[in-house]
């Protein structure tokens, strides 16, 4: 019964290659829910440009590879299903890449923001003490005694 072993195993690996295909197709609208969230921060950073035409060469690469699985013959899905695996891996390689590359133009953008909240708290901070001790020391003049009024 090695024949049915075989096939077990192939058709597990028939299922597993379609949880793939799934699994390049959520990651795929995840990565692509981040940017539209992201936009004005990814533009800001000038990775916008660069990370959607790597986006879209990937999508075309999950599309192809999609239909081609996707037009193969049960047949041929069972005998040849090993291959997906590799070409599964390198894709979701790609986006996980490109999911680093977004997130740290919008961690950088973010800081970069930050940084500049921070300055000018600092600046207001700074604003606010020497107005609260210019007024600390005008009220000290005005509590001192006056000895040229009559």
């Amino acid at each position: 019964m090695a024949i049915l072993t075989a096939v077990v195993d192939a058709v597990d690996t028939a299922v597993a290659n379609n949880d793939n295909l799934c699994a390049l197709r959520d990651r795929a609208i995840d990565l692509l829910e981040v940017i539209a969230e992201s936009c004005a921060e990814l533009q800001a950073s000038g990775a916008y440009a660069r990370i959607i035409s790597a986006l879209t060469d990937a999508l075309r690469e999950i599309c192809d590879y999609a239909r081609a699985y996707g037009q193969r013959s049960v047949l041929a899905r069972l005998l040849f299903s090993g291959g997906h695996k590799e070409r599964f891996e390198d894709l979701s390689g790609q986006l996980a890449e490109l999911t680093r590359d977004a997130t740290f133009a919008i961690s950088a953008d973010t800081a970069a923001r930050v940084a500049g909240m921070v300055g000018r708290l600092q600046a207001a901070t700074a604003y606010v003490a020497r107005s609260s001790e210019r007024g600390s020391r005008y009220n000290a003049m005005e509590s001192a005694p006056h000895s040229d009024r009559t």
